[in-house]
């Protein structure tokens, strides 16, 4: 239902009335869309902002308005929704990074369920209990690579998952998932060690004989591959009683502050450590790419539809991923440029 109904005020009343009133009784609002709660929320958070003008217009067309009481149970589903709004927004980035968010996010909607100010609302209480049951049958089992990933925001590591848990579990049991979460989190390390390790042998192997310097250096691809070898040359020349995991260091060493209301660029982060990270920003390359939504890849399933249709249904797959590629990142640019500066993408994490 398009907010651009409340732009005018006849119109706008004429929708704003039953809406407002199913909604005392069913939070979707009998004309909008059942699927789509987040348009409930644009559309409640639009109609309080009209809402003496709304009511100015209803006396002077003697016709009966939302009283208090309907205007206050608005405000508080709005107020309700707000958190799901911008949690759904999160999830469904795609052009910066959200997997390092997925334990802050997912607890925080459930402390939001849990909130005793919530549920001592009547009104209140019904939808959290109603969400509460569905939250746990798509949240009680979490996902693996989303808390590999979670472990990999320098500001929580391995600290706030297990207080989160604790809240949840009690001492022992958070201990226990706790330790599941570093198993999996040293597994793919020492995979992506064993990967990295490979290679640098491999580019060892391939150097031409000492005295033709030229081509020595053409074989190599620059100073930064150079280093990265040399530092796990490094790594594995320490003797072994004095060599400790680089995910051991990691993980010991000090919580990087946070500000209130300050965005942490995680990527810029990983990008200025990874001369002390090696393996870990490697793994950060990867698993911070990772979307916690599926809504961005099937919007570009929506997009490849407008590229192909029935009059251009003859372009081979390079020209298309161009168009749809060059669309995104032309959006991106208009919609981003006041964060151009000092703005880091996944790729530049190698």
């Amino acid at each position: 239902m398009s907010l651009s109904r409340f732009h005018h005020p006849a119109r706008g009343y004429n929708f704003l009335t039953p809406f407002l009133h199913n909604l005392i009784f069913d939070l979707r609002g009998g004309l909008d869309v059942s699927t789509r709660w987040n348009s409930t929320y644009d559309m409640l958070k639009e109609a309080l902002e009209y809402k003496d003008a709304l009511n100015h217009y209803a006396n002077l067309q003697n016709i009966q308005a939302p009283n208090l009481e309907q205007w206050s149970l608005a405000s508080r589903a709005c107020q309700f929704l707000k958190h799901f709004s911008d949690t759904t927004k999160v999830f469904s980035q795609h052009n910066s990074p959200s997997a390092h968010r997925y334990v802050e996010e997912v607890w925080g909607t459930r402390e939001l369920l849990l909130d005793e100010k919530n549920r001592s609302d009547t009104f209140l209480k019904v939808l959290c209990d109603d969400m509460k049951s569905k939250f746990d049958k798509y949240w009680d089992e979490p996902n693996k690579i989303l808390l590999v990933s979670s472990l990999l925001d320098p500001r929580y590591k391995l600290s706030f998952l297990k207080y989160c848990l604790m809240k949840v579990y009690g001492e022992e049991v958070a201990d226990r998932k706790a330790n599941d979460a570093l198993i999996w989190f040293k597994a793919y390390y020492f995979h992506y060690e064993r990967i990295m390790q490979r290679s640098s042998q491999s580019n060892i192997s391939s150097w031409p004989e000492v005295g033709s310097s030229a081509s020595m250096l053409s074989s190599l691809s620059g100073k930064r591959e150079l280093g990265l070898e040399f530092a796990l040359f490094r790594q594995r020349s320490r003797p072994h009683r004095s060599r400790r995991l680089e995910a051991d260091t990691y993980l010991d060493d000090s919580l990087v502050p946070s500000r209130e209301g300050e965005e942490f660029d995680v990527l810029r982060w990983w990008r200025r450590n990874q001369d002390q990270y090696l393996v870990l920003a490697r793994m950060a390359h990867d698993f911070l790419a990772i979307p916690l939504s599926t809504v961005a890849s099937e919007s570009t399933f929506s997009t490849a539809g407008v590229v192909i249709d029935k009059y251009r249904n003859s372009l081979n797959s390079e020209i298309v991923e161009a168009l749809i590629c060059v669309k995104d990142w032309l959006k991106g640019y208009l919609s981003d440029d006041e964060d151009d500066d000092g703005v880091i993408t996944a790729q530049e994490i190698n």
